[in-house]
């Protein structure tokens, strides 16, 4: 009776799916659930991967990490750096009946995010804003810096709404007040469950380009609906992908990869070589003591932290103490080189400095925001431990975890997180150690590194920056704000039917032209 009522159960689920791919409708299963709805207001991976779908900006990166226009028809920069005119593309419509964008709508997105963004302080340099016709819009700076590329940063960008709810509160958006001009808009919205995309009829597609490209060029929606499901377990999402529940899944688990590998129905992809970084509450005791937080970090040993976090697939992870990728100019191994940073843990060395520091015990709180990081939280923790360090771990869903460590009011000491640094050039995707966007996120600033930041941010020579980036990574070495365990890829499998440009590896997940095959 029970092998007929499981063989009754998954012929049900065939036979739903098979009714889905005619309705033309993609089932999504992730982990990243998402902290709130409004792009201009976080800086979270998780609603990155939704929100590219729903809105557009003036610029944004193409495949190959160069700024192209979107919403923005061209512009003019001055010869003295300080002065840009954007040219707008007539006919852009908002979802939802908002009508036509307008200089009006990206005069006031401009103004929200330059005043109360995630990145605000990345625009400081900006001193007015100002239309000039229905479709020219003016940006005034007060001394040169690189705005096409901060207009264009994916981590979060002035993304362009109707100006009635440009003036809304940042974070407060619900699920009517979520409108972009994106070929995709949200129509519903249950935290934790669900979040469902539909395709947006009247969508402007930008004719400039032949097709897709990176962030901007010509995209299409294929599918009719993207339902977006919140499923923390990553057994559950790769069982959901077998039995035709799901279409795509983000991050399997790894130990299934051989099988994926091996079944003709399926197809995998990496989606993103990530940084496993690591944050430090610097207010909170202890590790408010810097030799406290120095002594933590030779009590770690980041090689057998990192494997558990892909589920022992070596080929998929490498330990590395840089911020940023090994395959650009950027990556400099600061805290390796300093003896800050190690592959093996050196108790020896972590209690004489928790002697120095006249550390009695206190308990020291590891929060995790997934199965991944809590994996190697429980390595830490036993690490820890070996040197005399009290350490915890708590292990919540991600966007628990943010809001935990975020409150002001809980304590935490390290809290294991990411960071898509990635090829972009950190002058147009500022780290997040800088300005008030640190002393939000992790009650960090820290005037020198500001300094030291803006400095390099404002070399219009590129191996200048290149050297300055070393300096930069050096100082964050030494006062110990963060520190990378290491990179590790974040990957997806889906149903080998699917095809497209968007399946391409490129930087998070692209759910414009992708669409069935035969």
């Amino acid at each position: 009776m029970m092998r007929r009522v499981v063989w009754l159960i998954a012929s049900l689920l065939v036979c739903y799916s098979s009714f889905l791919l005619a309705a033309n409708i993609l089932r999504v299963a992730t982990p990243y659930t998402i902290t709130t709805l409004d792009w201009q207001g976080s800086t979270d991976s998780s609603l990155r991967r939704i929100g590219w779908h729903i809105w557009e900006g003036l610029v944004c990166y193409d495949e190959q990490f160069n700024v192209i226009p979107q919403l923005a028809e061209s512009y003019e920069i001055s010869d003295d750096g300080l002065r840009y005119v954007f040219h707008l593309r007539k006919g852009v419509q908002f979802h939802k009946g908002y009508g036509e964008m307008t200089a009006e709508d990206v005069k006031a997105s401009l103004e929200r995010f330059f005043q109360y963004g995630a990145r605000a302080a990345d625009f400081s340099t900006v001193s007015a804003v100002t239309v000039i016709d229905s479709y020219t819009v003016e940006i005034m700076l007060r001394e040169p810096c690189p705005l096409l590329g901060l207009l264009a940063s994916p981590l979060a960008f002035p993304a362009i709404m109707p100006a009635e709810l440009a003036a809304l509160p940042v974070r407060e958006l619900g699920v009517s007040q979520v409108v972009g001009t994106g070929p995709f808009e949200l129509v519903e919205y249950v935290p934790g469950e669900k979040l469902i995309l539909r395709k947006f009829d009247q969508y402007s597609m930008d004719t400039r380009y032949a097709g897709p490209n990176g962030m901007g060029g010509k995209r299409t929606a294929y599918f009719d609906e993207v339902r977006i499901y919140f499923v923390l377990d990553a057994q559950t999402r790769y069982a959901g992908l077998l039995t035709g529940e799901y279409d795509y899944v983000n991050d399997p688990p790894y130990v299934v990869l051989d099988s994926i590998k091996g079944d003709p129905r399926l197809s995998w992809g990496v989606r993103l070589i990530q940084k496993s970084v690591c944050n430090f509450n610097v207010k909170c005791p202890p590790t408010d003591n810097l030799a406290v937080r120095h002594a933590i970090m030779r009590a770690l040993g980041m090689d057998e932290i990192l494997l558990p976090m892909v589920q022992g697939r070596s080929e998929l992870c490498r330990a590395d103490s840089s911020l940023f990728a090994a395959e650009g100019p950027w990556w400099y191994p600061a805290a390796e080189l300093m003896g800050v940073w190690g592959h093996k843990s050196r108790v020896e060395e972590a209690r004489r400095l928790l002697q120095v520091a006249g550390y009695h015990g206190e308990k020291v709180i590891i929060v995790a925001g997934s199965e991944q990081t809590a994996r190697a939280g429980e390595v830490m923790v036993q690490q820890l431990k070996q040197a005399g360090i009290n350490a915890e771990l708590l292990v919540f869903d991600w966007a628990t975890a943010v809001n935990y460590r975020t409150s002001g009011t809980q304590p935490w000491n390290i809290f294991l997180g990411g960071a898509t640094q990635h090829m972009f050039d950190p002058v147009t995707m500022r780290l997040f150690y800088y300005g008030s966007t640190s002393e939000r996120l992790w009650f960090y600033r820290n005037p020198t590194l500001d300094a030291l930041i803006e400095r390099a941010d404002s070399m219009l020579d590129f191996n200048a920056r290149v050297e300055a980036y070393k300096e930069i990574q050096k100082f964050i070495a030494a006062d110990l704000p963060c520190f990378n365990i290491g990179d590790f890829a974040l990957w997806a499998a889906w149903d080998a039917r699917l095809q497209g440009p968007g399946l391409k590896q490129w930087y998070l997940d692209r759910f414009w032209d992708i669409y069935w095959g035969s």
